[in-house]
């Protein structure tokens, strides 16, 4: 079932000039809830020949957003042109409130970025709206995570220059030491 009556297909397929993304089917477990796309062949023509039905599941999507969610506490969410949530993939409970706060703050046709506190953290956000889809995707990382490999760069690098730094005055006062050593037992003769 595609969940569209035939008149509405028959609509959707005559009027079609851009991606078009069908709400969820109902019905169901809710990680296998059916998103269905309407893509027109060629792409933003008047009168395309062909349109390709692009059925998948949620969790699909979900899955593909495990691949790019590699830091741990990062969220993503996608939307649709009328900014209602297609998608999102939270690993943290704020992620809905951050992702409409972002959708408020950006055009129809821009991308962003801009940090965020929510729920005492800093997140840094992304926003990029698609041309072709008119989708906009967002991604949320807790900015402590995504600054951990530098403040770790800062440490090791903080740390090495230490330990040049003793090495340096034990090779100057070995140094001084022999050099001076001879002068000073001359003098004491």
């Amino acid at each position: 079932d595609l969940g569209w009556t035939p008149s509405e297909l028959s609509d959707q397929l005559n009027h079609l000039d851009k991606p078009v993304l069908r709400k969820p089917v109902p019905g169901g477990e809710p990680a296998n809830k059916k998103l269905q796309m309407l893509y027109p062949i060629p792409l933003n023509s008047t009168k395309p020949y062909s349109t390709l039905l692009i059925t998948f599941t949620e969790e699909s999507v979900r899955q593909l957003f495990d691949a790019i969610l590699t830091i741990p506490g990062s969220n993503a969410a996608i939307y649709n042109e009328q900014n209602e949530l297609i998608t999102a993939f939270s690993r943290e409970s704020a992620m809905h409130e951050m992702s409409y706060w972002h959708l408020d703050h950006i055009g129809a046709d821009a991308s962003s970025a801009a940090t965020k506190l929510i729920h005492g953290q800093k997140y840094a956000v992304t926003a990029v709206n698609s041309k072709i889809t008119g989708w906009t995707y967002v991604h949320a990382v807790p900015e402590d995570e995504l600054m951990k490999p530098i403040r770790d760069l800062q440490r090791i690098t903080l740390l090495s220059a230490l330990i040049l730094m003793v090495i340096g005055f034990v090779l100057i006062y070995a140094m001084m030491y022999l050099n001076y050593n001879p002068i000073r037992a001359l003098r004491l003769q």
